[in-house]
Parts: C-alpha cells; structure tokens; sequence
C-alpha cells in the first residue's frame, strides 16, 4: 500500500501523530476520488517517496491543515530546498502556508528571493472545512491564522456535516428561549436536580458515592457556571480544593508531577491516559486560559465550551 500525504509522513518519518481520520492512497483510479475514509489518487498526483516537501503540499492541499504532523515534518525540511520551491513558484498560496508554519516552527527565516507578494491574503484553514477564528493576518506571507488558539495550542475542529447540523439548530439559542419561558420554581427545582444527578455521576467516574457535606461543595461549585469569571491559576487550584477534603492532597499550584488515569488494575496494564509531562503543564495551562479568557468570536459558544473543557481534562 502506497500512502501518500500526512499518512505517507507519518509513516516514512517516525512521525509521533494520531493517524488522520481519512487517508491519501495511491489506487487504481484515473483522478482524485474520495472512497469511504480514503482519498484516492492516481500514481501520477502522488510526490515521489522521497520528498518530504511534495507531501507536505499535497497534504496541505488535498487534505487540510494537520498541525500535529506539519510541526514535525517541516522541521526537517532544509531551508535551502523550501526557499528554492517559493521562488520558483510564489504565487502558490500552498507553498506560501507552508513556509509560513516552516518560520514558526523552526524559528528561522526563509531567505526568499521575493521581498514582497502581491497576492491575496488566504486563510490557514479552509472556513468550509474548519472551526476557525477571525483570524491574524501575517503579511510576510500573506496568509491569515484563524485557528482556535495560537499556533502553540491550536484546537482543530472540522466542519463535518454532523457538527454544522447541529450548529444550524441552535440548540443554545433553543434551550435559553426554552428556560426563559418557564416558571421561577419550577426552572429552580429543575436546576437543582440537575445539579445533584451531576455531582453523582461526576463522583461515579471515580467510583466513590460523596457524602452529603462533599456534594453540597460540589453542587456549590456548578452553581458557579452562573457567574463567569476570569480564569487563573489561583481560581483553578481553589475550585478543586473545595471538593477535596483532606488538605494534604490539596493542591497549591499547576502540577508539577506527572500523573496518570488508571482503571484499577496494577502496574502498566491499569494504566488509561498519561497526561503531558509536569514541565509543559504550566504553558499548556497559560494557552487553554488564554483561549478561555479571550475567546474568537463568531464561534459557536458549545463548541468553544467543548473545547476548553476537553483541553483541561
């Protein structure tokens, strides 16, 4: 099997990345054709096995942007080879992403023969495929960043038919017209209910059943939702100290240990997530609480909501 793209640099580069959802392959076809959860291309639309750079561009224009795989992979491309490429073709907005990411990701500077493009701005992320931002105009190379974050801690999210039907129903819009529409007593009973079944089930995943004091914390804490705040490392540390009752597993600050999930059994086959390292947890809280606190607007409040949560579990 002949991949070509993310997959083929995934798989030729001892590239560390979940593997894409849909993958480019070298098939018996005659044009590019997508067939379930493969893109499939003629022999001839594929780079050759040994360039790095040909995948990078079919990836980038064929399949999207892919942060994890890119970071890695356009590293390892010399400057020479992707300086030669833009000034042999500088009007490709392809090439101009990929240098683009090749600056940000090595540091470096791409000694083009071009001082200026003329070219309109194009945006990172295709708008039709992706969740995406206002976006930051970089005008060296003509390009827009509109990914959720920044660069260093960017959420992807593809516009899947699945994800823009439920955009297009408003369910936010929905459920706030909906409880507005209720009776004070009985949003209040509704609301307290919902509070208590989320406490247990919250408790449940750990398999502990709270007592009464340790659940009126918790109930407590979700009454918060109702009171946005800024949030900081201070208020992150005293949110999980309310519901943690021995004060010497409370904590004072980020970790600073590496930990883990498990499932209860002993040694590594308990083991279920292991978290980034104690050393990038401190930036990696910097950028999700920079997302959090300055959101991009013009994107769907549950999905900002989803993202955040799923970054900081």
């Amino acid at each position: 099997m002949q991949y070509a793209g993310y997959a083929h640099l995934i798989n030729q580069d001892s590239i560390s990345a979940i593997a894409p959802a849909i993958s480019a392959e070298v098939r018996s076809v005659t044009r590019k054709e997508t067939i379930g959860q493969t893109i499939a291309v003629p022999a001839k639309l594929a780079p050759a096995p040994d360039d790095r750079l040909g995948h990078v561009l079919f990836a980038i224009k064929h399949e999207g942007i892919n942060l994890q795989v890119l970071a890695q992979a356009l590293p390892a491309i010399p400057e020479p080879e992707i300086r030669q490429a833009f000034d042999a073709a500088p009007n490709s907005q392809y090439l101009r992403k990929a240098c683009f990411l090749w600056e940000h990701f090595t540091g470096e500077t791409i000694r083009r023969a071009t001082e200026s493009i003329q070219q309109a701005y194009v945006p990172l992320f295709n708008p039709k495929a992706y969740i995406t931002g206002q976006g930051q105009k970089n005008p060296r190379w003509r390009v827009i960043f509109n990914g959720l974050g920044t660069l260093d801690y960017c959420i992807t999210v593809r516009r899947t038919r699945e994800l823009q039907a439920l955009l297009d129903e408003h369910l936010l819009q929905k459920a706030t017209e909906f409880t507005e529409s209720l009776p004070k007593d009985i949003l209040n009973r509704t609301l307290a209910w919902a509070y208590l079944h989320e406490t247990r089930d919250s408790y449940a995943i750990e398999n502990e059943a709270p007592s009464e004091d340790k659940a009126t914390r918790f109930v407590n804490l979700l009454k918060q939702a109702h009171s946005p705040r800024k949030l900081d490392e201070d208020y992150l540390v005293d949110l999980q100290n309310a519901v943690i009752s021995n004060v010497f597993s409370q904590a004072v600050s980020f970790r600073t240990e590496q930990n883990y999930l498990s499932n209860g059994l002993r040694g590594a086959l308990g083991v279920t997530y292991v978290p980034p390292a104690p050393e990038l947890s401190r930036s990696l809280m910097e950028q999700l609480m920079a997302l959090a606190n300055q959101p991009p607007e013009a994107v769907d409040p549950l999905v900002l909501a989803s993202i955040v949560s799923f970054g900081f579990v």
